[in-house]
């Protein structure tokens, strides 16, 4: 990770620091929303850049709220206002408070602070002269009060780390670790099953956002195409991918040529018997992990009986994708 720091001097002499982090600054909603941030990724975030920013402006709050005229105040006559050079001071010091604000996605707030700076500097500004101490206060105060409800508008959630490794993105910033390769159905599905990588992706981001059910049901649709492959395999009229096989009639053909004698079996058995075995065996561990004959969603799954679903098709899809493709057809495969 690469800090790169720049220097702006706060009241009071105090060195804030602007920090990009891996060549792009933590701005929530740029760059790909739904890129996963890391706990330490967030801490540089929050706790240099913006809270520098809160600092600044807690400054000047409190400076504001203490003010006392030059010279012996208990001789001073009239209300206490604010000379030139303070509010030079204050206009120079909430520069880079806007800029955190308009970097980091506060538009509102950015422009608040924009209105109070020219305030500040511009005489032309009705009631220019008139900004007392107090004044002052109230409005960083109502500046400080923007930012915290506009920061509420920014909503994270919260990804444990034993999940994580199921998000796409994350995987993608993390593709040289084994665990995340593992969770991946692997190139060879990628390759020969192009049409169900946007379900895969979204099973994995449905299980580490607290979604087992949406899994499930992606991983639905990947199993469809799946059997719509194995289908049209086995060259069985009964088992066309344009006549809808479930996985119930694909087991019963797997089945009957499985007891057939060597020499009965269809050529594609002869030929390919161990890879259609163990795609019979895998068809069975998906049905046992979805606890249904049932191709379509009928309950809620949690977590664990999701992961179990998520392996058992992973498995079979791995398998198919050693000996066969997708056809290139576009009927699905239903469940009747």
């Amino acid at each position: 990770m690469i800090c790169v720091p720049s220097r702006v001097e706060e009241p009071g002499g105090m060195i804030a620091q602007a920090v990009a982090v891996d060549g792009w600054r933590l701005t929530p909603g740029k760059r790909d929303s739904s890129r996963l941030v890391d706990w330490w990724t967030m801490a540089q975030f929050k706790g240099e850049e913006l809270h520098t920013a809160i600092r600044i402006l807690d400054t000047v709050h409190r400076d504001m709220s203490a003010y006392r005229p030059k010279g012996n105040a208990d001789f001073h006559i009239g209300p206490v206002l604010l000379e030139a050079g303070e509010r030079d001071k204050m206009e120079q010091a909430l520069r880079f408070v806007e800029k955190t604000m308009r970097d980091v996605g506060l538009r509102t707030a950015g422009q608040a602070i924009r209105d109070f700076r020219t305030f500040l500097i511009n005489w032309r500004v009705e009631g220019y002269t008139r900004l007392s101490p107090t004044e002052a206060a109230a409005r960083i105060q109502a500046i400080h009060d923007t930012i915290r409800n506009e920061m509420t508008t920014h909503i994270f959630i919260y990804v444990p780390a034993n999940r994580a490794d199921f998000y796409e993105a994350y995987q993608d910033a993390l593709w040289h670790s084994e665990d995340i390769a593992n969770v991946r159905f692997g190139e060879q599905v990628a390759k020969n099953f192009p049409s169900v990588q946007d379900d895969i992706r979204s099973a994995g981001n449905c299980l580490a956002l607290g979604e087992p059910t949406a899994c499930v049901f992606h991983l639905m649709r990947v199993i469809e195409r799946g059997l719509r492959a194995l289908g049209a395999a086995l060259n069985d009229p009964s088992l066309d991918p344009g006549k809808n096989p479930t996985w119930e009639t694909i087991l019963r053909k797997c089945d009957a040529e499985l007891q057939k004698p060597y020499d009965k079996r269809s050529a594609e058995w002869r030929q390919n018997g161990q890879f259609f075995a163990e795609a019979t065996a895998n068809i069975r561990a998906v049905k046992d992990a979805w606890r249904k004959p049932s191709i379509h969603v009928e309950s809620d799954y949690d977590y664990d009986k999701a992961v179990a679903v998520f392996r058992a098709v992973r498995s079979f899809m791995r398998h198919l994708a050693t000996g066969l493709k997708e056809p290139t057809i576009s009927e699905g495969i239903g469940s009747n």
